[in-house]
Parts: structure tokens; sequence; C-alpha cells
């Protein structure tokens, strides 16, 4: 018996390097993955996202480095942006560059959202364009050649050499070198209808923040729900207390964003110390706490057998026998951690939930009934292409569902 339980013992060993063997090998097909990208010309690359999105970059600008290496951005800012979206969520990229924010916000419209995507320089533009249209998210975007401002004028733009993303109404700087533009600058508030509204806006237009808000006055005060992620590129930049100003005038509280995806409020004089991302958003705008690290997936989202994708109302409503797929989808990113699923709704019967990676590939599961409707689940590694797939688990199972929340605890 002894002999036994140490062949045993060595069988565990073994098997507890083996999996530290695949584990590391894994992680280097995964390095390998997310650095792949292809010359196509021009000074233009096409490379993959971390989540499997197909980018056109330009590639020698340093300002996509990460794009090409890994294919992660800004995560703490695009984390705080997807905590709000819905499938009809309004939003506003002022500044898209390559379209990045566009992109990861476009895929998740399933019902009457729509993104509106503002970018002059005259590259970027075609390349956001092409980025839409291997994306399939041409439909959901409409894209302007504009350059935004607090009036409808002519305007010269400024390029550092290295980094269109930089460009600014002020002149690069003569170490860096640069090129000029000539576009349109325009109001917000003259592009878009008198009674337009949205939820969500990001603006980075290097230092030229203050500018757009004073141009989208109207558009502020016509959307209740309205959240405003903003660029603040440096300490004491001189707009900090007109910035407050125009908060205040409009109900609007400040938030700073910080390196974990969480928001603080900005006390009255704190923005001007400040230096990375602000949002400033509505009263009543901010659900579920300020810890941004979450998402939910609604109805709208979900893959539905029989019915059409988005067809499905606020809620989703189904019966079926054991064995039978309620719902499943929606084959987006989730990255690795210690997750919270929470249940928004009921369950009469048993569900049993199975998260799944690279269309079906079965990672965990677990069970869902009227008195268990959360779970704790820790992802060893990012998931691409990840959906919830939920069957009947008993002898019938009934479910009324408003959406899958995602909390992110770890």
């Amino acid at each position: 018996m002894r002999l036994l339980d140490q062949k045993f013992e060595w069988l565990a060993a073994g098997l507890h390097g083996l999996d530290e063997k695949l584990t590391k090998m894994w992680l280097d097909l995964d390095f390998i993955r997310t650095r792949l990208s292809s010359y196509v010309g021009d000074g233009i690359a096409l490379t993959y996202l971390v989540d499997h999105t197909m980018m056109f970059v330009n590639s020698n600008d340093i300002g996509n480095a990460h794009l090409l290496g890994g294919g992660r951005y800004e995560e703490e800012n695009l984390a705080v942006l997807l905590s709000f979206v819905t499938p009809d969520t309004v939003f506003l990229d002022i500044g898209a560059n390559l379209g990045f924010f566009s992109l990861q916000i476009g895929r998740r419209l399933t019902g009457t959202g729509k993104v509106y995507a503002f970018e002059p320089h005259p590259m970027l533009l075609s390349l956001l364009q092409r980025n839409l249209f291997v994306n399939g998210l041409a439909p959901v975007v409409t894209c302007y050649g504009l350059a935004l401002s607090d009036e409808n004028a002519p305007a010269e733009l400024h390029y550092p050499f290295d980094h269109l993303g930089g460009g600014a109404f002020a002149p690069a700087t003569p170490e860096r070198g640069g090129n000029v533009v000539k576009c349109e600058a325009r109001r917000l508030d003259d592009v878009l209808d008198a009674d337009f509204r949205c939820d969500l806006v990001k603006i980075d237009v290097e230092g030229h923040e203050l500018d757009v808000l004073n141009g989208m006055r109207r558009i502020v005060a016509n959307s209740p729900r309205i959240k405003i992620l903003f660029e603040k590129l440096s300490p004491q930049a001189g707009t900090e207390a007109a910035i407050e100003g125009y908060c205040d005038e409009l109900g609007l509280t400040l938030y700073a964003v910080r390196p974990d995806s969480s928001l603080s409020v900005l006390a009255p004089g704190e923005l001007s110390g400040w230096v990375g991302y602000g949002l400033a958003a509505a009263p009543g705008a901010i659900e579920n706490g300020l810890q941004r690290t979450r998402f939910t997936i609604f109805p709208k989202q979900m893959l539905v057998p029989d019915r059409e994708r988005g067809s499905v109302g606020e809620k989703l409503h189904r019966t079926g026998p054991r064995g039978q797929i309620l719902f499943h989808g929606p084959y987006w990113f989730i990255a690795r951690g210690t997750w919270r699923l929470k249940w928004l709704g009921d369950i009469r019967g048993t569900v049993l939930v199975w998260l799944l990676e690279r269309f079906g590939q079965r990672v965990l599961s677990f069970e869902l009934d009227r008195d268990r409707l959360e779970h704790v689940f820790t992802l060893p590694r990012d998931l691409v292409h990840f959906e919830c797939a939920a069957c009947s688990a008993g002898v019938e199972a009934e479910i009324n569902v408003r959406g899958l929340e995602l909390i992110r605890e770890g």
C-alpha cells in the first residue's frame, strides 16, 4: 500500500510539472499570438488586438506600439466606458484616431445604439474607415472628418512627425518637428440635430477639451444620462477652473479615473492637480458603485435559438426541457481574474451555465436556481470570443432575465 501511495505521489508530482510546462507553453504562444502583424505597404500594418479585433495601423507611429506589441490599449479607460454600455448606447468618439474605442463599443450595440466618430486627419480617418469595414461595423459607426471646437471656422492642426495621435491646435515642439493639416472646425451642436442626445462621450483632443465641451453645451443639456470621459494632459493646465465651472453649470459631477478603473469624486479645485483621465457625469448616471471593472450582457446581446439577434426585448423569457439551450453568446473578450456573475432576473427550476471560449471550447460550468443567482469563478487566462451558454438542467426550467452582470473582484 505504501509503495502504491508513493507511485501516486510521483504521478501527482509529474502531472503538476506537466501542468506548469503547459501553462508556460500557453503563455509563450499567447505572447506570439498577440504580436502577429502583417505589413501591407505605405507605412501601414494589419495587426490584431488581444481580443482578435483586426486593425490597420500606421506602423511608424510611436503611439501605436501597444497596438502592435500585444494589442492592449488604455485598459482602465476601456473598462470604465464598457461598464456603461447597453445595446442602445449612443457614443461620441471625439478624437477617434484609428477607431479603437469605436470598435470596442460598436460591437456591443445590438439594439438602437450608434457611434459617431470624429477624426480630422485624412490618413487616420481613412484607416478608421478601413477598420470599421473589416470588422463589419460600418453600419453602426458614422465618421466625420472634422475637428470639433467652440466655433465654426477653418483650422490648422499641428502633428508631430512621429505621432499623428498628438495633433493639436498649438504647434508641435521644435525638437519633434511636425506637419500642418488644414481642416474644418465645427461646433458639435451645429453638426448634429437640435434634439440629439447621447449617453457616452470620449474626448481626446490634446488639450482642446474645454473648447469641444463649450461647442456641445446643448447636447450635454439634452442628455440626462451623459457620461463624458476626457483627457487631462498636465497639472495646472489653465483650463481647470473653466471646466469645473462648466460642469457645475450643467449639473455634472467630476471624477478622476484611477489606474484600477475605479472613480473617485474630485472636489472643487482638485482637477487642477490631476493628470490622466477625468469623467463628468450627469446626476444618477453612475450606477452600481464607483468600481467600474464590470459589464452587463443584456438580452439584446444574447443569441437565442429561433430568434434574430437584437430582436429580444428588455427581458428574455424562455422555457425549456432538460438540455435545451435557453441562450448563449455574446462572443466578447473577458480578462483573467476572479469574477462574480449575477443573474438579473428569476429562475424556476435549475439552469446550467457554461462559460466557453473560441466559439465553443468549454472552460467551466456551474448551476443556478432561484436561491443561487450569483456565482464566483476564477479565470486563469484571458478568454477570447467568450460566451455564457445557459441550458435547462432539470426536468424543465423557466427563466426571466434582464441581464448577466459580470464584476471583476480580483
